[in-house]
């Protein structure tokens, strides 16, 4: 199964920090205004900006702020993070080091704030200057320091994936990837050979690299991908399954010498492109209309998708089956299935998949 769907909960804390009043013009704003704003933006400009987990948090220090018009700058230093559980650690998966950034907001006639644009630092050589030109000298010296701020915002950040873990009655040890204390095959016998051959293999992408565990949720349903290392059968197992009842959906077993697979348990890879429209063409100017996709099996139906980008992927496959070739695979599955395309007036476009 080659759905990687993540859910990204967001809880927003609101932390007190000392902030210079003074910097903000003659109208003084407090930190019941401005910390719950810069949590905010940051929280919505990072969306889609790193690989996703299941609950995103944000660490923020104001170091001052400015007030000219309607509009208000705010000069901080921020920290981004999506948290996820690997080896049952809640992990940060992704995100930032503590960054300094320039919030930029507008009051409008309600007297709310709306973000303008976060400006971050230039990348490379242009770094310090970008910095000394984005803040004030008063400021300056603790953006061009900011990694002191870092265990600071870290645990501002971690504070999100706590009130996370407490919304799912769950407990864990939140912590960084460091914290893993991750294996590679590499680290259990297995050679470089074996284990580069494996990191290409398309059909594992969505597998942990290290040896353990990663989580994902799709549809309410909760997920493990696993890899381990078998070293009294010489066996490296991929698995898939449902947490709560250990039903295997995917597995995929190589011989830890040579690396060739001895077992996989699998859905089904398009290998045809047999089609019951008149042509790939009408099945283009129908995909626009297309409201769900179905998975079916000897004429049951055992999986729809409803999400249009999902569809929309789905799609994009179908329509450039016909111009790829496909590489035989065994599976232990035998049917005959049908991935279904459905309009609001009902099915219209049905696709066969053929087990080869």
């Amino acid at each position: 199964m080659k759905r990687v769907i993540s859910v990204i909960l967001i809880f927003v804390v609101t932390v007190g920090l000392s902030i210079s009043l003074s910097a903000c013009g003659t109208t003084a704003l407090s930190n019941e205004v401005i910390s719950p704003l810069v949590a905010e933006a940051v929280l919505s400009d990072n969306v889609g900006r790193y690989y996703d987990g299941e609950c995103s948090g944000e660490g923020h220090k104001v170091l001052g702020c400015s007030i000219s018009g309607n509009e208000l700058k705010v000069y901080s230093l921020i920290m981004y993070g999506n948290y996820g559980f690997q080896n049952d650690m809640f992990i940060k998966v992704s995100g930032s080091g503590v960054i300094p950034a320039v919030l930029t907001f507008e009051k409008n006639s309600g007297e709310e704030y709306k973000l303008l644009g976060i400006e971050y630092p230039r990348d490379g050589a242009e770094y310090t200057k970008s910095i000394r030109l984005m803040f004030p000298l008063k400021y300056r010296s603790a953006a061009l320091h900011s990694d002191n701020a870092y265990d600071e915002l870290k645990n501002q950040e971690q504070s999100y994936a706590e009130a996370y873990l407490e919304s799912i009655g769950r407990e864990a040890v939140i912590g960084e990837y460091g914290d893993l204390n991750a294996r590679l095959l590499t680290d259990v016998g297995v050679s470089a050979d074996v284990s580069n051959q494996l990191c290409c293999d398309k059909n594992l992408g969505a597998y942990p690299f290290w040896l353990g565990t990663e989580e994902y949720l799709e549809n309410g349903i909760r997920y493990v991908r696993s890899l381990s290392y078998d070293e009294e059968a010489g066996q490296i197992i991929y698995m898939t399954y449902e947490k709560e009842s250990g039903t295997v959906i995917e597995k995929f077993v190589f011989d830890a010498v040579t690396g060739e697979p001895l077992e996989i348990i699998s859905t089904p890879s398009l290998a045809g492109n047999s089609y019951n429209g008149e042509s790939f063409d009408d099945f283009a100017a129908l995909r626009d209309s297309f409201i769900a996709v179905l998975l079916v099996l000897d004429g049951s139906e055992i999986y729809r998708q409803t999400d249009s980008a999902k569809i929309a992927l789905l799609a994009d496959i179908i329509e450039n089956a016909r111009k790829l070739e496909y590489e035989p695979q065994t599976y232990n599955i035998n049917g005959d299935f049908l991935l279904v395309f459905e309009t609001e007036s009902g099915a219209c476009c049905s696709v066969q998949l053929d087990l080869v």
